[in-house]
């Protein structure tokens, strides 16, 4: 499926906040952007292929390729403000300990979407997280408060206890 978007020149801000979080809740297969002279100025055009499948790993907003797509994840670098970057990649960070410590691929802690979502809606308690598609009642009770605790910390190094699973 194929989604256009324009973002006027000066930008608005809402326009690009409209595609930031369309391609945090897609499955993003490409993603061309071209300038285009329109009667009012200067936009860019932002042509958006996407799958409405999320089949593959039941995560509703999920923006990785299908299983055995050849195609690239999304490069979040170019969709988040560089402050929600710095958060979504440190957040990273944590979700690998945290898959470590509990012996799981890092994807069953929370996905790519998942911590960008959380970097751009700027979560503070549980109840934002709730918000997030895909990250349950399970995900927040195993894992909810050290992703919290990171943010609230600085993102720095966490003492991570173990969980009930790994006593």
């Amino acid at each position: 499926m194929i989604k256009l978007f324009t973002l006027p020149i000066p930008n608005d801000g809402f326009a690009e906040e409209e595609l930031n979080r369309f391609l945090v809740t897609h499955r993003i297969l490409s993603v061309q952007r071209q300038f285009v002279a329109v009667p009012d100025g200067t936009c860019l055009a932002v042509v958006v292929d996407y799958s409405s499948s999320n089949a593959d790993d039941g995560v509703h907003g999920s923006t990785q390729p299908a299983r055995g797509s050849s195609q690239s994840s999304v490069d979040y670098r170019d969709l988040l403000p560089p402050a929600q970057f710095a958060v979504y990649d440190k957040l990273r960070v944590i979700r690998k300990t945290l898959a470590e410590r509990d012996k799981v691929k890092p994807f069953v802690v929370a996905s790519n979407a998942q911590l960008a979502e959380i970097s751009r809606i700027e979560a503070k308690t549980l109840a934002d997280l709730e918000k997030i598609p895909g990250f349950g009642a399970s995900r927040i009770k195993t894992y909810g408060q050290a992703l919290l605790d990171a943010i609230a910390t600085g993102l720095t190094e966490l003492p991570l206890p173990p969980t009930e699973e790994a006593k």
